[in-house]
């Protein structure tokens, strides 16, 4: 009994140990996770600080931002109050223009500043800007008439030389009194009028060169001269 007691008395030391060497282990375990929360909890509280330190002077640099933006636009105002602001923005239309339409709008606001600032020393530059504008117009129209005018006499020519070629092939039909046509007669006829049809191929050739360049609104000049050797 006293055995069986004494045995028992060894292993219940020994059971301890193992759990008190257990014990030690998670509490070691235990002490080193801590550690590790408090040092992650110290680095998130120090980037945190830095955050707020930026978004502070976010904030900051927005303010003054906003205090130059206000600056600004009253300065932007009182520009666009001034006849040189609108000046300015007629010579950049003027810059923009590419045909007669849109020259007509530039030389509009020429004239609302000379009638909104008549005391400006600027409304002289816009006057004489209108004029380089009216003078550019004027020149672009002349020159537009001039090649619809050289379109459609080319279109005549090549309608007179067809007509003349057509005249020619119908004067070679000569007949014998045995109602047989002159061959000779016809190809002599034929040939001169071959000669006339070129010339008018020709003329209808400069035309489509011409028109290339020429503003045709309608269409008109075109199909005219489309049809330009065509036999009536």
């Amino acid at each position: 009994m006293k055995k069986e007691m004494f045995f028992c008395m060894i292993w219940l030391n020994a059971c301890s140990k193992e759990e008190l060497q257990q014990c030690k282990k998670q509490s070691s375990q235990y002490s080193q996770g801590l550690k590790t929360c408090k040092q992650l909890t110290a680095q998130q509280k120090k980037e945190l600080g830095k955050l707020a330190d930026s978004l502070r002077k976010a904030k900051s640099e927005m303010a003054t931002l906003g205090e130059k933006n206000k600056t600004l636009q009253a300065e932007l105002t009182k520009l666009k109050q001034s006849p040189q602001y609108h000046y300015e923005q007629a010579i950049k239309a003027m810059a923009a223009a590419k045909d007669s339409k849109s020259e007509q709008k530039v030389i509009v606001q020429f004239k609302a500043l000379g009638s909104r600032f008549p005391n400006s020393l600027i409304v002289p530059h816009a006057q004489k800007k209108i004029q380089e504008l009216e003078k550019k117009i004027s020149d672009r129209q002349a020159a537009l008439d001039t090649a619809q005018q050289s379109l459609r006499s080319l279109i005549k020519q090549c309608k007179s030389l067809t007509k003349q070629s057509a005249a020619i092939e119908e004067r070679g039909l000569v007949f014998n009194r045995n109602n047989q046509l002159n061959m000779n007669v016809a190809m002599k006829a034929s040939r001169k009028a071959r000669k006339v049809r070129n010339q008018a191929e020709a003329a209808k050739e400069k035309g489509k060169l011409l028109l290339k360049t020429t503003p045709d609104p309608d269409g008109k000049l075109k199909d005219e001269l489309l049809t330009c050797d065509h036999a009536e």
